[in-house]
């Protein structure tokens, strides 16, 4: 089986929220570019949602809050879910982190 590995760093939008064994995490990524002038400014900011599962959801949950630097190390997978309103397929790409730590 093949699977796409990503490896991120941003800040955290939010505390992480924990649902049992599950830690989602939203992590917001600013990237630098030059413009015209040469000048380094803020270009678009991505939005990752980041899943972490058993002992490091826990320990995600217990040491990492809202603004902390963080890296990501994970697999890109797709959820799939059928939304109870419109009854169309919904699709969402997350990453389902093997590593994750502040970052320094």
């Amino acid at each position: 089986m093949l699977t796409s590995t990503i490896t991120i760093e941003g800040r955290l939008a939010e505390d992480p929220a924990v649902l049992e064994n599950l830690t989602e995490l939203i992590v917001l990524v600013n990237r630098r570019k030059q413009d015209d002038a040469g000048e380094w400014v803020n270009s678009d900011t991505s939005r990752f949602t980041v899943k972490t599962f058993r002992t490091t959801a826990k320990k995600a949950a217990d040491q990492l809050h809202k603004g902390d630097r963080i890296l990501a190390i994970g697999s890109i997978v797709t959820d799939t879910w059928t939304d109870a309103d419109t009854q169309q397929n919904r699709y969402k790409q997350v990453i389902l982190a093997d590593s994750i730590g502040k970052s320094l």
